[in-house]
């Protein structure tokens, strides 16, 4: 290869890089702007629901003596105070107030109890227990996904077992969502060690060292007539 043929391939290697890096870069920049038009806690749903804060010292809770214990964690279920104790076979729950264990929570429960959790006047469209988790959720599984009339679409997924609100989701979280795994090239949104990246990754070394090439390859001396 003489060193013309060789100086052409990495000035195309260099110009398709640098076009491929800059429609990386535009879409780094539209899906980073999109994300900041919105506060995160209006995208997180906080001030549609949220879980009440117990004070720990105040209260008068009751915990049983657990031996066998992994941890227990203060929630609330539902708007009851209740421990959640975490064994190497499994979870329960225990009022916080009587040490009496609660049963795990069905459409009625969830039903008569979920407006304690809500922050804006909203009623239940629907309502339905999944044991798979759905495209917009991650948490413990079963759960109950609890669709609001008002905002529409917006959705609370409660802890089947624990009464516990886990995730609240809306249409601008599914939104942003999205633009967030196009932002991180990863369609899982969970994942970093992708193939996307490495390619990204990959096209910005070789747009740096093809440049780098063309920059310091000798240059003809200009000759005077």
């Amino acid at each position: 290869m003489s060193r013309f043929q060789f100086l052409r391939i990495v000035r195309q290697a260099h110009y398709w890089s640098g076009w491929a890096l800059g429609l990386l870069a535009l879409s780094w920049f539209a899906t980073g702007f999109f994300m900041t038009l919105k506060p995160i806690e209006e995208i997180r749903g906080n001030h549609l629901a949220g879980e009440p804060a117990f004070d720990l010292i105040a209260a008068d809770y009751s915990l049983p003596l657990v031996n066998d214990a992994r941890s227990v964690t203060l929630i609330d279920a539902l708007g009851t105070p209740a421990f959640i104790i975490n064994r190497p076979g499994g979870r329960s729950v225990i009022d916080a107030r009587t040490g009496v264990a609660l049963p795990a929570f069905e459409e009625a429960a969830i039903r008569n109890k979920v407006g304690d959790v809500l922050k804006v006047k909203s009623e239940i469209a629907h309502m339905r227990k999944l044991d798979r988790a759905p495209m917009d959720y991650s948490g413990p599984l079963p759960v109950w996904q609890v669709t609001l009339t008002q905002p529409a679409n917006a959705r609370l997924y409660i802890d089947a077992t624990t009464g516990q609100l886990i995730r609240v989701r809306t249409s601008r979280w599914r939104w942003f969502d999205i633009a967030w795994r196009i932002h991180i090239l990863e369609p899982s949104g969970e994942n970093f060690n992708t193939w996307w990246i490495c390619l990204a990754s990959g096209l910005a070394t070789l747009f740096a060292l093809s440049g780098l090439i063309l920059l310091w390859r000798p240059r003809r001396r200009s000759v005077r007539s």
